[in-house]
């Protein structure tokens, strides 16, 4: 560094003050990225959340069908003089 005492002081005092900032900066970008990282994982939690409320509707949906085939199957039977009307009525049941 050349220069006078004065020269000297003022491009200290500014590297000084630059370091501060950088400082500042990395302190907020790094609080960012903690941040960011926070939100990942609560997005992935309810992400996690939602396939599991896929998979219950998925499954709900899957037992409909099936009670619907059920009584399907149950008022056929009743029909052709092979089931009873108890079948149909604990289909019904099952599908409600």
């Amino acid at each position: 560094m050349k220069g006078s005492v004065n020269d000297v002081l003022l491009e200290t005092a500014n590297r000084y003050y630059d370091l501060i900032l950088n400082e500042a900066l990395l302190a907020i970008r790094t609080r960012a990225v903690a941040i960011s990282v926070e939100q990942l994982r609560l997005n992935a939690a309810q992400d996690n959340q939602s396939l599991v409320a896929d998979i219950k509707i998925e499954k709900a949906s899957v037992q409909i069908q099936a009670a619907e085939e059920e009584l399907r199957i149950a008022r056929k039977r009743m029909e052709a003089g092979v089931g009873l009307n108890i079948d149909v009525l604990n289909a019904q049941r099952d599908l409600t």
